[in-house]
């Protein structure tokens, strides 16, 4: 499942210090996953007792990551 990354994202990982890794992590093995607007997605991971949401859709075989957040 290939991952894209949308501008959007790619700003907000920086500002919110979240790295690519954590974010595929929680897509792949998640703790919860919500059911979002549009057909999003929001998958809920704990790392090191924080819980990060990304919001995502799947579009084909890809990924499409819109945002992710620290909870």
């Amino acid at each position: 499942m290939p991952f894209v990354y949308t501008k959007h994202v790619s700003t907000r990982i920086k500002q919110r210090k979240v790295m690519p890794s954590q974010i595929e992590q929680a897509i792949l093995q998640p703790d919860e996953v919500i059911p979002g607007f549009k057909g999003r997605l929001m998958a809920r991971k704990e790392l090191s007792g924080n819980t990060l949401e990304v919001v995502y859709r799947q579009e084909g075989e890809n990924t499409i990551i819109i945002t992710a957040y620290w909870l």
